[in-house]
């Protein structure tokens, strides 16, 4: 049996999310300096959307799961826009991520990273995720 592009996208996006997600708790300043500063409480944001980015990421690799977990992680990823977007109002610093055309790479990479998940989200369960 080989590995459909599918599966392997959604495997790889779901251990890149769930890795994500347990940074949120080994490097935590790092995430709370990304939470715009018009959400409320960043360090508690950062933390919740941390576990949210696990458990998408562990609904992502199961195969009955993968629905769920690539709408899951669509809708997480679609709520990161505008942090990224706020870096342009409000930029932190003059690195390059944090100017007009890096904020429009993060952007970009984000809607890929979606585009992904929507892949995802259509193959669930064992249906079309292996080719015998």
């Amino acid at each position: 049996m080989t590995l459909t592009i599918s599966r392997a996208a959604s495997v790889g996006l779901g251990c890149f999310v769930a890795i994500t997600g347990l940074t949120h708790f080994t490097k935590p300043d790092y995430y709370r300096d990304l939470v715009p500063e018009w959400v409320p409480a960043p360090r508690a944001a950062a933390a919740f959307s941390g576990v949210a980015d696990v458990v998408a990421g562990a609904l992502l690799v199961t195969p009955p799961t993968r629905r769920l977990g690539g709408l899951l992680t669509e809708a997480l990823i679609a709520t990161y826009l505008p942090a990224h977007l706020s870096d342009l109002r409000h930029p932190k610093d003059d690195s390059f991520l944090n100017r007009p055309v890096g904020v429009g790479a993060r952007v970009a990479v984000n809607l890929g990273y979606i585009t992904i998940a929507l892949l995802a989200s259509r193959t669930s369960g064992t249906k079309g995720t292996w080719r015998r």
